[in-house]
């Protein structure tokens, strides 16, 4: 979201954040929360969780956590948790909002990082309803097929 920012942008951006400690297994952002804020993961790893505590991926260092809801205002999709002790620099919507008046390159590189996200994961959901829509066709083809299979052996009725 952030990288390709001039080092004055960088510095501007860190000196606007306040630094939070994360335990391990602590959860950074839960699922269907209303985030006001957003962190930047500078070392170690978080773990990505969906409403059944699956698995989803992993964050790596320099993502941001939590940027989708601060910017779109929606609730978090997706559990965030530290898989081991981190400080993070978190930033606070107005911080982001005043910084983003204030920077125009910072403005044009949060926006193209927000829409390009929006775009993989509209593309990786449409990639998903396709194979969705194929798992269902082979299953309704196996069902029909067993039905006709029952009806063979079934006994008829009189008419």
């Amino acid at each position: 979201m952030f990288q390709g920012l001039s080092s004055d942008c960088t510095s501007i951006l860190l000196l606007s954040c306040e630094f939070r400690g994360i335990r391990s297994h602590e959860s950074a952002s839960r699922f269907g929360a209303h985030n006001d804020e957003m962190y930047i993961l500078l070392s170690g790893q978080h773990g990505v969780y969906d409403q059944g505590q699956i698995s989803l991926t992993s964050i790596q260092p320099e993502a941001p956590v939590g940027e989708m809801g601060l910017m779109t205002g929606r609730p978090s999709s997706a559990m965030v948790g530290a898989l081991r002790r981190n400080n993070l620099p978190l930033l606070r919507k107005v911080a982001l909002e005043r910084l983003m008046r204030s920077n125009d390159k910072l403005c044009v590189r949060v926006c193209g990082s927000v829409l390009k996200a929006l775009a993989q994961r509209l593309g990786a959901s449409r990639i998903e309803t396709q194979l969705a829509m194929q798992r269902q066709a082979v299953l309704e083809w196996k069902l029909a097929e067993v039905e006709a299979q029952v009806a063979a052996l079934s006994p008829r009725e009189a008419v």
